[in-house]
């Protein structure tokens, strides 16, 4: 039915495509230490993945001493010298996004990542090979911002009622209904279904 009927695909990232828990949580961790913070449990990193980090974070440690300018490029450095340590993608991606490439289906990632790291991770993963684009929060505004979803439809003239967001949290319902298109939420990721459901993206899937 969904492949029938839309013909645009933009994915997330983290928890949708691709199982980077362990990279991140180790990245946030380590820059957290060495800034003289308590390390996160797992549970509450779970939390940041999906929403701009900035604000989830810096609402999270909960200390006027941290300051997120100082965080960044820590992490920044610490992540990108170990992004890949651990992640893969999760089981049949490879698959579904080759019979969506040889049905000629519009494909995009749209991910709150940074967008060189992102595309750096799909590079190096075999899979920005299938992507129109690859956008991050720093080409037009993080998620739930509908602005990359409206230059995406302007841009390559997409017809609204033919798309579909694909994502694991909260932030891609959000992103979807602030653009009018279809959502899909995937149960494999950093939200379950009992979260997802309230939220009523227009279709869940759990694989």
């Amino acid at each position: 039915m969904i492949l029938k009927t839309k013909n645009t695909f933009i994915f997330d990232l983290d928890g949708t495509l691709i199982d980077s828990f362990h990279d991140v949580k180790s990245a946030i961790n380590k820059t957290l230490i060495e800034m003289n913070f308590d390390p996160l449990e797992t549970i509450k990193i779970k939390t940041l993945i999906g929403p701009d980090l900035k604000a989830s974070l810096t609402n999270l440690i909960d200390n006027p001493a941290f300051k997120f300018s100082h965080f960044e490029p820590l992490f920044q450095h610490n992540y990108t010298n170990a992004n890949l340590n651990k992640t893969a993608l999760y089981p049949t991606v490879m698959e579904t996004l080759t019979t969506l490439s040889k049905q000629n289906k519009n494909i995009f990632v749209l991910t709150n990542k940074p967008e060189a790291q992102a595309i750096k991770i799909c590079t190096q993963l075999n899979i920005s090979q299938f992507m129109l684009e690859i956008i991050g929060p720093d080409t037009y505004e993080p998620k739930p911002s509908p602005k990359a979803i409206y230059n995406i439809i302007t841009h390559y003239n997409l017809d609204k009622e033919k798309m579909v967001m694909i994502g694991d949290t909260e932030i891609d319902i959000q992103t979807s209904k602030a653009a009018n298109i279809a959502s899909i939420s995937v149960t494999y990721g950093y939200r379950n279904k009992e979260e997802l459901s309230p939220l009523n993206p227009t279709y869940i899937i759990d694989s």
